[in-house]
């Protein structure tokens, strides 16, 4: 149950080739194999699923265990988080091919593994397939999707992506798809149109992506119609004041949400006064209300229009400052210089 400790790397980088055998009977004894930002590359993940990838010829130290062996292994496996490791679109395919052996998986993580399109669509499509149909949370963001096709191969990853969502993961709550810079409002639209079904989704990450005001109002339609998304990432997403005016729009209309990240994503004060005062609105109808709104980052939340607004939900009780937490009140996340009239306003320096 407890994280893998992960041998020495040579001096070439990676693993060293007699700890590969090692590696793979850990994952094949292990729950859950938590083996995050180790220098791992497509060699390691050889190593670990064994013949139940295409190349099934090695021998040696870096030989696997045999194929029946290893998929009734990999079976009981819940945990497999290789975030941070350059596993690429070679270990993808690998990983891909031996995921059907992983039925019992329950959380994926593959965020920061420099997956090109063609990694993140096998992956995606071996999800679709039924693979891991018990799985609960996937991470794959900060994935390279340009490549040469540019806009192209990214809706196509995405659009499989979410289709495998949809079709193959039924039990899914969390999706993690952070720092796609390659990402448009095309991918919120997407997600969208393939989540407003899905009845166990609830967290959606973002962050970092370049969605701008059509991405994030896609996503704040979907928080109306698709009532169990609890949970939606948008920092750094360009969302401005037309995402603003979309989530204030989606709050009077019964959004759900209970957890919302708006920080640094350029929203003027127009869209600032127009979100807050749709949580004054609901929360007089005793209608549902975030339970925590982060707007850190957003310059314009101390010019007059949007401080009023803000300070009349602090004064009502409606809402408290984040230094001030209470199980009563809506908790927001904002410079301290905001709510703080004794202290003089500046603007604060984004994070880089």
């Amino acid at each position: 149950e407890s994280p893998a400790a992960v041998p020495p790397k040579g001096d070439a980088g990676g693993l060293e080739a007699p700890f590969l055998a090692p590696l793979a009977a850990l994952v094949c004894s292990a729950l859950r194999v938590d083996l995050r930002h180790n220098d791992l590359g497509p060699r390691a993940v050889a190593a670990m699923v064994g013949p139940l990838a295409p190349d099934a010829s090695r021998t040696g130290p870096e030989a696997p265990p045999a194929a029946g062996d290893a998929a009734s292994a990999l079976d009981h496996l819940r945990e497999l988080s290789l975030d941070g490791n350059p596993i690429g679109d070679e270990g993808a395919l690998l990983l891909a091919a031996a995921l059907p052996h992983m039925r019992s998986l329950q959380c994926l993580g593959l965020e920061g593994c420099r997956l090109g399109s063609k990694g993140f669509v096998a992956v995606a499509a071996a999800l679709q397939g039924g693979a891991c149909p018990e799985l609960l949370e996937l991470r794959m963001g900060d994935a390279l999707l340009g490549g040469a096709g540019g806009s192209g191969r990214e809706q196509d990853a995405i659009y499989r992506l979410s289709r495998a969502v949809r079709d193959g993961l039924p039990l899914l709550e969390v999706l993690s798809l952070r720092r796609l810079t390659t990402a448009t409002a095309y991918t919120a639209a997407t997600l969208a149109e393939h989540l407003e079904e899905h009845r166990s989704f609830s967290v959606l990450d973002l962050t970092g992506c370049r969605l701008a005001g059509e991405g994030a109002a896609a996503l704040a339609r979907l928080s109306v119609v698709n009532e169990r998304l609890e949970e939606v990432g948008l920092r750094a997403t360009g969302a401005g004041d037309e995402g603003a005016m979309a989530w204030a729009a989606a709050i009077r209309a019964g959004s759900r949400t209970a957890v919302l990240d708006l920080r640094q994503c350029r929203i003027g004060e127009e869209g600032l006064t127009e979100l807050l005062g749709a949580v004054r609105e609901a929360a007089d109808a005793g209608s549902a209300i975030p339970a925590r709104l982060l707007l850190w980052g957003n310059g314009w939340l101390q010019a007059p229009g949007a401080r009023s607004a803000l300070l009349d939900l602090v004064d009502t009780g409606i809402a408290t400052p984040r230094a001030e937490a209470s199980e009563h009140a809506m908790l927001i996340d904002c410079e301290p210089t905001v709510v703080d009239s004794t202290v003089e306003v500046a603007h604060a320096p984004l994070e880089g």
